[in-house]
């Protein structure tokens, strides 16, 4: 008995031993990221402390985000900290760290689309008590943050409708790609100028998607939808069978996309005719400017909508002020779109 008690004293010791470690590890990395992160962290404010994680920058766009902390923080007398990094697990180590330190709030830009890459961290920050703004995407469960700030249906209305004002009788698709690790999907509402009373919006599993369905186009109405999973394939067959679906469809009026992964996808497709050119009308959709503009320029793309990420982080900075001041700020903001064209 004595032995065993012995033993199992020198596993617990074991493992204390090692989670502290870990502990203090997580400590120094979080350290090294800080200092080896493009930050600027200004002293002569006395405010609460901010936190601003985005993914890495270029260099133009790091000089407008520490020009824009900056000025919010001399306005509102906040310490504004701005940290890039550029890979998902980075962002894990930053935020999973952040209720250990002085950090009042974070403004987050995340690297991944996929929810569930930061769900464990925003929860442990909400648990202490950090409120997070999020700027560009927003997740499906609205608890991990305060508020989501970024372009929304009604600046996509606007855009859709502008482009359908001479627009034939043909559907239109509006599409969406989930990230979600084996099941990753893309999921496609099509809307036709006749309303479809039996349509079912309960089947949709993007929200962003289902918003569609009630906030529809002017004269369109949703009508059917297609679900295209990868069935174990993985992203190489999701774009076959995606681009299979299109191919066996009726001609559309337009495509738009709300996701850069689909409108990548389909420009690529499109190039290479590997799907039809009269397949789709109008192709608009969300992406990088930096990495789609080529398409537009080549007339793939109609149009490319890019968030205007420095705009709402702005805003962002502001409602976590007044957040920790104890004032009510709106749970979702439209921040409106960029519109790239040829």
């Amino acid at each position: 008995m004595v032995k065993k008690a012995k033993r199992r004293d020198a596993v617990e010791l074991g493992i204390m031993a090692v989670s502290l470690v870990v502990i203090v590890s997580l400590f120094f990395v979080f350290l090294y990221l800080r200092s080896a992160s493009r930050r600027e962290r200004d002293p002569i404010h006395n405010g609460p402390h901010i936190l601003m994680l985005l993914p890495g920058l270029r260099d133009e766009e790091s000089g407008e985000f520490g020009a824009m902390s900056r000025e919010i923080a001399d306005r509102y007398d906040l310490r504004v900290e701005t940290m890039s990094a550029s890979t998902v697990s980075s962002q894990q180590e930053m935020l999973s760290l952040v209720p250990m330190t002085d950090v009042d709030a974070v403004l987050f830009w995340g690297v991944s689309k996929a929810d569930a890459d930061y769900a464990r961290e925003l929860a442990a920050c909400r648990e202490a008590g950090v409120p997070v703004v999020m700027i560009d995407h927003d997740f499906e469960d609205k608890t991990l943050r305060a508020s989501f700030i970024g372009s929304g249906i009604t600046s996509e209305l606007m855009v859709i409708n502008e482009t359908l004002y001479t627009a034939g009788d043909a559907p239109i698709l509006i599409g969406n790609y989930s990230p979600a690790g084996s099941s990753d999907l893309y999921e496609l509402l099509v809307l036709r100028r006749e309303e479809n009373p039996a349509f079912n919006p309960d089947q949709i599993q993007s929200e962003r998607l289902k918003s569609f369905v009630e906030n529809h186009p002017n004269g369109y109405y949703a009508d059917e939808y297609i679900q295209i999973g990868t069935e174990g394939g993985g992203m190489a067959a999701l774009n076959l069978r995606l681009i299979e679906t299109l191919s066996r469809a009726e001609g559309a009026e337009l495509f738009f996309s709300l996701n850069e992964t689909l409108t990548e996808t389909l420009a690529v497709a499109l190039e290479t005719d590997t799907l039809p050119k009269n397949a789709l009308g109008a192709v608009i959709g969300y992406g990088r400017e930096a990495d789609l503009r080529q398409y537009v320029e080549r007339g793939i793309i109609s149009e490319l909508l890019v968030s205007d990420v420095l705009y709402s982080s702005r805003i962002g900075l502001r409602y976590l002020n007044d957040i920790l001041r104890g004032f009510y700020v709106p749970s979702t903001l439209d921040s409106g779109v960029k519109l790239v064209t040829p």
